[in-house]
């Protein structure tokens, strides 16, 4: 057998392998030198390859008992690491017909039982299943009870919040985000507010008290104002628990999927926003909703009552949507267009043709034009400039983005860090290596920029300077960048040569991807109306 499967405390010191390599979150105390250096490529490639079983099982699990409060049967690509999961599984099973010995650390009991089932894997003794289920199931049960404290206490302090807003008006439901001001102008739909002066916003559950408290005013309030605080005491037992029946295919991931939502305060959450955005539509009646849609579980609620109410529902794909990200296709929707939006407003041309091709209505999809991306200036490219890292939101790839920064910095190179606006790490600069506020769009000149998951990759493409992507070793970096367009790739160990042979890419169109904003399509379905056929259909 050239793969043979073991976990960080129990790794033969007698094994023979030309290299290794460890998923997810696992240590692995083991020469540098035999690190596989293809091991993020081919772990994108499988993860490539299992969209369509990730489809399949996505629509098996939304079909059952549940689903209205878990992320995994969305397979939102942030929102779990599912695909991710079946991926490994995959690659194992694929190298286990090579002639190149593998040795591969696995920590997560789950993963390494599905990876183990295999006849032509051999694998030491297993972590225990028992013991990783018993310390996750006490988690989750410490983190809903916590957390129910909490939204009780916030639904309390914000009740006044409620009379914010006047009802029977068009409605933003906009997640908190520090770029969003008081004055209405938000980080999601910019100047709608101001030139729409009958709309009202409404903040995401996931938005602290803190902020929430900053941002609301005549025409801004927080859904947790319409939460009941005993219901939110009563949810501390909410938990995803379907029936998984034997057949279905990686079964032992789907149950990992379970305790990974269980641990946590997930699903009661999800049920929170479901109870705070349903008493607020039944006693605001808003003449339409809009929101940042991604297709997720307490979207879907919101789409079927606003239906049963009559009330027209828009999402706003407000971002970009790349291939990893198939929580956006329609057939994930057990229940079809009852769940989906009336209108999905589209930001440009490149991403509407994404949808379609992912089996929505065209005449649901009119354009709408970019808040969120602007038509960037150039920024000079330069040799000697500073290269840009813009950092993931997710915090172990940002981490791994800062070590790869670090190896630059150590040759010489100066290199500019930008944390997450909202996901920030902690790290110490050194010299040549910096932390800097400004955004990449203010930069002045660059040699290169590295990015790995989020908007800033098409940024700096759009900027025409060069641009690479972060690959780290244990993950997928989700792709953000419309099909057709790539760009140079790198990890930890090719990220010095990569920049050494970076240069400014072939032009992009802006026109070919955004749109500006079209105020008057706004206007139009804020107002509960229609659109133009031809915005549509074009």
């Amino acid at each position: 057998m050239t793969v043979l499967l073991c976990h960080s405390g129990n790794i033969p010191p007698d094994a023979g392998y030309d290299f290794w390599f460890a998923t997810t979150d696992t240590p692995a105390d083991l020469p540098e030198s035999k690190k596989w250096p293809e091991i993020a490529s081919r772990l994108e490639a499988a993860y490539d390859d299992c969209a369509e079983i990730c489809w399949e099982i996505g629509l098996m699990l939304g079909r059952m008992p549940g689903a209205e409060i878990a992320r995994t049967p969305t397979m939102g690509a942030y929102g779990t690491d599912f695909r991710q999961t079946v991926a490994w599984v995959r690659l194992a099973n694929e190298l286990a017909a090579s002639p190149t010995r593998f040795l591969v650390v696995c920590d997560d009991p789950w993963l390494f039982g599905e990876i183990a089932s295999s006849d032509d894997i051999g694998a030491t003794a297993a972590p225990s299943e028992r013991s990783a289920a018993f310390r996750m199931c006490l988690r989750g049960v410490l983190a809903r009870l916590r957390n129910a404290v909490r939204l009780a206490i916030t639904a309390v302090r914000l009740r006044g919040q409620r009379n914010n807003l006047h009802g029977r008006c068009p409605a933003l439901l906009v997640y908190g985000h520090p770029a969003s001001h008081r004055n209405g102008n938000d980080a999601y739909f910019g100047d709608l507010m101001e030139r729409e002066p009958d709309a009202e916003r409404l903040l995401h559950t996931d938005c602290a008290l803190r902020l929430a408290r900053a941002l609301a005013g005549p025409r801004t309030a927080s859904l947790h104002a319409w939460g009941n605080p005993l219901a939110a005491l009563s949810f501390a037992h909410t938990t995803w628990r379907p029936k998984i029946p034997n057949d279905m295919p990686y079964r032992r991931l789907v149950v990992r999927a379970l305790a990974v939502e269980n641990s946590g305060a997930g699903p009661m959450m999800t049920r929170w926003q479901r109870h705070c955005q349903n008493r607020w539509l039944k006693d605001k009646q808003p003449v339409s909703v809009v929101w940042p849609w991604e297709n997720f579980a307490w979207e879907r609620e919101l789409c079927r009552r606003a239906h049963s109410l009559g009330i027209p529902v828009i999402g706003y794909q407000h971002t970009v949507v790349g291939v990893h990200q198939i929580n956006f296709a329609a057939r994930l929707n057990p229940d079809g267009s009852n769940s989906l939006p009336d209108r999905i407003v589209c930001n440009g041309p490149a991403y509407r043709r994404e949808l379609t091709d992912w089996g929505h209505a065209p005449d649901t999809l009119p354009v709408g034009g970019a808040f969120r991306i602007r038509r960037p200036n150039p920024i000079e490219y330069s040799g000697d400039a500073p290269v840009f890292f813009a950092l993931s939101g997710s915090a172990p790839i940002a981490r791994e983005q800062i070590a790869a920064a670090r190896i630059l910095a150590a040759t010489g190179r100066r290199v500019l860090v930008r944390e997450h606006p909202m996901y920030p790490v902690d790290w110490e600069e050194v010299a040549n290596l910096n932390r800097v506020d400004t955004s990449l769009l203010e930069q002045k000149a660059l040699s290169a920029v590295v990015y790995s998951t989020g908007t800033s990759g098409l940024e700096a493409l759009l900027t025409g300077v060069p641009t690479i992507r972060f690959q780290p070793d244990d993950r997928v970096a989700v792709q953000v960048l419309p099909a057709g367009i790539d760009v140079p790739m790198a990890n930890r160990a090719t990220i010095e040569k990569a920049v050494e042979r970076a240069v400014p890419p072939a032009p992009v169109s802006w026109d070919n991807l955004f749109a500006p904003v079209d105020y008057d399509t706004w206007h139009s379905l804020l107002a509960g109306g229609p659109v133009e056929a031809a915005n549509c259909l074009a």
